[in-house]
């Protein structure tokens, strides 16, 4: 089942927590990079008891769902009660995940951040998805105009319920299901946790130096045209040194969801992915006519661009180039507010998303 909104009326033993992090992430004062007040430390007795407290609470999850889903006809008080610790267990997983993630991201060496998150995945994150896979199907055998018409809560969940019905008719056997949500740590899982942790640890050697890729894709912003040719050329020799693991990764990610989404009876990779998106096939024609309509705006600014910086064409290590010079120095508030106006300018609806974000 899909992370749904948890009610105010069954309390997250997490809550407290999950609203200073979010609450947090949103107001930080300072840019400094600091963890402390979401839990002492990964191997902290508060982190250890919340993720005890989890563990806990998926296998009543598991426990619940096994006695509601053999009855055909559920009351609409245990469907809101199962959509309810669906919601617990995702939401408080997906907490413990981004809390280690606040480590992994900033040094993929990590190693007990790394494998603590790779037993959240096996203790977590493997049953939930084979319990996902169970509560569509049964879901995908409910009659759910009944149970919105009796119920606020299932109410604000159509959208998605509606989706699992949908999703529903695309399963395989609950034998297959299951076999594939057990072989997706060692399958489509692995190969992406190799992808990311090759390139996130992939250093560049430049000017007798060896970078991190980040500060050389940096450098696509120098004001020396000799410096970004150099760093673009160094950057093509460092993927060119990853090449063998890079595709074995992506094939094999791209491997499992083809033969995955043949075995579901979808007749293309790109079906499941439109709707994952909440999108169809004109919708995404109409953006593809969109960016195709705009190209010449782009290619006037670029001639232009190319020109300025004294080129007949503009290569690609010129398209970030900065233009012009200034000495003005922003606080990150200011820079949050100069971002938002710019946009107002061009569209309010733009603005008003960029100021939620």
């Amino acid at each position: 089942m899909p992370n749904l909104r948890t009610s105010p009326k069954n309390p997250n033993p997490l809550s407290k927590l999950q609203d200073t992090f979010y609450t947090d992430a949103m107001t930080f004062d300072t840019l400094t990079w600091n963890h402390d007040h979401f839990f002492p430390s990964i191997d902290s007795e508060e982190f250890k008891s919340a993720y005890s407290d989890l563990i806990d609470q998926l296998k009543e999850l598991e426990q619940r769902f096994d006695r509601l889903s053999s009855n055909s006809t559920p009351s609409v008080q245990d469907f809101e009660d199962l959509i309810e610790r669906f919601s617990n267990v995702s939401r408080d997983g997906h907490l413990l995940a981004n809390y280690l993630h606040l480590f992994i991201s900033t040094d993929s060496r990590n190693e007990l951040a790394q494998s603590t998150m790779s037993q959240l995945q096996m203790d977590v994150f493997l049953p939930l998805s084979v319990l996902s896979s169970r509560s569509t199907r049964w879901v995908g055998s409910l009659d759910l105009p009944s149970f919105f018409e009796h119920s606020a809560l299932l109410r604000e969940h159509e959208y998605l319920l509606k989706k699992m019905q949908q999703n529903a008719q695309h399963l395989m056997s609950p034998q297959e299901e299951e076999l594939a949500s057990l072989l997706s740590m060692s399958g489509g899982d692995a190969w992406y946790k190799l992808y990311e942790n090759v390139s996130s640890q992939l250093t560049v050697e430049f000017e007798d130096k060896r970078l991190p890729m980040a500060m050389i894709r940096n450098l696509a912003r120098d004001p020396n045209t000799e410096i970004r040719k150099k760093a673009y050329e160094a950057e093509l020799n460092a993927w060119k040194s990853v090449e063998v693991p890079i595709a074995a990764a992506l094939n094999g990610i791209k491997g499992e969801t083809n033969v995955l989404n043949t075995k579901r009876g979808y007749t293309n990779s790109l079906v499941p992915s439109l709707r994952t998106n909440a999108m169809d096939q004109a919708v995404l024609d109409a953006m593809h006519r969109a960016v195709e309509s705009s190209l010449p705006y782009f290619q006037r600014y670029f001639k232009a661009k190319a020109k300025m910086l004294g080129c007949n064409t503009l290569a690609w290590y010129d398209l970030f180039a900065p233009l012009g010079k200034s000495s003005t120095e922003y606080q990150y508030q200011e820079a949050c507010e100069l971002v938002i106006d710019s946009f107002a300018t061009f569209s309010d609806s733009l603005a008003d998303f960029t100021q939620n974000a």
